[in-house]
């Protein structure tokens, strides 16, 4: 009973158990495979074994040796009980007091990829300094000006589109049922294995930005079908969107891919142009796909909105 009671306080209640209860708890069950397993006699008395069981007291002087290494060891696993309640205890509270999704790379939480697990929390995932080489050496070709920043968000946007290949998440049985995954990889993972699905690009593509100071953020989306989807966008502070258009006509003639006939869609937020930088598109900034898709509607005044934007980070 009192084992039952105790567990129960464990269950629902934050606090350890007295450290008595703990020490019977140890005692009685210690009690019950005494009376099971080591028993001298073939029969087991009941009767005999609820006699001895109550007479015993747990705080007695221990009258032998065996007694007195059966104290210890239930000083032993009492402690042992105490302190991993406590640990856990003060790793739950670490773990609600985290500070709020960060850019650093001593923020970022490698516990949180599968959203198996959870809500994965994109943010934490995006790691600059691990990109920080490869981005620096495709945006030094470019300069350092509001104009410059857009060809540079293009020039990485162009390396991903060139050498990453689109490739979905693994799948796996469970309960003879398939259930597809949302593994999220690093951004080091996805340019090995050269290859990711949406979300493992727009991790990729924020990495890169922020590795060079391109403002950044990834929105999680959903369209009217109901499917998911995870983009990367960016902005620049350029007048208007006429020299937007003017810089990415000139960049995409001076690249050797070929793109589909291009349509720029733009948003604009305090001054300044918000582009999609996803890397499972054409080009930036391809809004319009993301319409085509379900994504995207336009309201009777012709504004552009998102059918369902779960989260921006």
């Amino acid at each position: 009973m009192w084992a039952v009671i105790v567990h129960l306080g464990n269950l629902f209640f934050e606090f350890s158990p007295p450290w008595r209860h703990s020490n019977f708890v140890i005692v009685s069950l210690w009690h019950v495979i005494e009376a099971l397993w080591f028993s001298s006699s073939e029969l087991w008395d009941v009767s005999e074994f609820l006699r001895e069981f109550w007479l015993w007291p747990w705080w007695s002087a221990p009258s032998s040796n065996a007694d007195l290494a059966h104290l210890t060891a239930i000083l032993f696993v009492t402690l042992s009980w105490s302190v991993e309640s406590q640990s856990n205890k003060e790793a739950i509270a670490t773990e609600a007091a985290l500070p709020a999704p960060g850019n650093a790379a001593g923020d970022r939480n490698e516990v949180n990829r599968s959203a198996l697990r959870g809500p994965v929390d994109f943010r934490m995932l995006v790691d600059p300094e691990s990109v920080r080489s490869l981005a620096v050496s495709i945006a030094s070709n470019y300069p350092h000006t509001n104009q410059g920043t857009l060809m540079r968000a293009a020039a990485l946007f162009e390396y991903v589109k060139e050498n990453v290949t689109y490739v979905p998440d693994p799948i796996r049985m469970q309960s003879g049922e398939k259930i597809q995954g949302d593994l999220v990889a690093s951004p080091i993972e996805t340019l090995q294995s050269r290859g990711g699905d949406c979300d493992d690009q727009a991790v990729l593509m924020a990495s890169l930005f922020s590795a060079v100071g391109i403002p950044n953020r990834l929105r999680l989306i959903c369209n009217d079908a109901g499917e998911w989807h995870l983009a990367a966008e960016f902005s620049v502070e350029l007048p208007n969107s006429n020299e937007i258009v003017n810089i990415l006509d000139e960049f995409y003639v001076a690249t050797s891919r070929t793109t589909q006939p291009r349509t720029y869609w733009f948003f604009q937020e305090e001054g300044q142009f918000w582009l999609l930088a996803d890397t499972t598109r054409d080009y930036i900034p391809g809004y319009d796909s993301l319409f085509i898709d379900g994504y995207m509607y336009k309201t009777e005044e012709g504004e552009l909105q998102w059918v369902n934007c779960h989260s921006i980070h």
